[in-house]
């Protein structure tokens, strides 16, 4: 119990400080948004506002009891959202801290702080696919590179990376003010997209998150072959017919 009371006095006197030399919260430095097409990640652009598209973000958390988001979620996105959303942070380790969510030590089991986000499409296209964004801010400790939506894995890409601090008081740690985003291209049409992300270890402050989904497309249909040699026959014949027109 020392021992623990000592870690988390140690933590809160290194992210007190921590926080004091890095960036203004609740800004994003970068321009990754469905208006750029995610600064060319992506081929198509929309914007939030777009009908058919999904949106949610928050800049800022409603304060709650400790360990209580893994059973109760988050469902009210304070800047906005156009479908329904819940978010989780399934380690129970999360600390409200002014409206960021700060992990400060391990889980039970050795892993860090982890989120899920679960996002409802009320009218699911069926056949058709979507684009979805993953975008969120850190401070301290940098998020795990690795999300997967709907088991599907990305790989972050790091958009904005501010100076960074080594904290040795803490076992030599680097913090920053960072973004991120994961990218998911053709994913299929369902009625719940869920996406699950983590932190790389101890202290990491998570500061805005966001997610978006594309308007919903059908490709068009690829021939079959039989088809493909149907057309071709065709062609061929009005070829010959052509020939034979002009001979005469």
């Amino acid at each position: 119990m020392r021992r623990l009371h000592q870690a988390i006095t140690a933590g809160v006197i290194a992210w007190t400080s921590m926080s004091a030399a890095l960036a203004v919260d609740n800004v994003w430095r970068s321009d990754y948004t469905p208006e750029t097409s995610f600064q060319g990640l992506l081929e198509e652009s929309w914007s939030t506002g777009t009908a058919g598209s999904l949106y949610a973000e928050w800049d800022s958390w409603t304060r709650f009891s400790a360990h209580t988001l893994s059973k109760t979620p988050q469902t009210t996105p304070n800047i906005g959202s156009n479908t329904s959303v819940a978010f989780y942070e399934y380690s129970r380790t999360a600390y409200w801290t002014g409206g960021n969510l700060y992990g400060l030590v391990y889980t039970v089991d050795g892993t860090p702080m982890s989120f899920g986000l679960q996002l409802t499409d009320n009218t699911p296209v069926q056949g058709a696919t979507r684009d979805v964004v993953l975008r969120i801010s850190t401070k301290g400790v940098l998020p795990a590179t690795a999300a997967t939506l709907n088991g599907i894995t990305a790989t972050a890409v790091n958009t904005f990376m501010s100076s960074t601090t080594v904290h040795d008081d803490m076992g030599g740690f680097t913090a920053a003010d960072a973004e991120w985003v994961w990218v998911w291209k053709d994913v299929p049409v369902t009625a719940t997209y869920d996406l699950r992300f983590l932190a790389s270890n101890a202290h990491m402050s998570l500061d805005q998150l966001a997610v978006y989904g594309s308007v919903a497309k059908i490709a068009a249909p690829v021939p079959e072959p039989r088809t493909w040699a149907l057309m071709l026959m065709g062609l061929a014949g009005l070829g010959l017919a052509r020939r034979h027109h002009a001979r005469r």
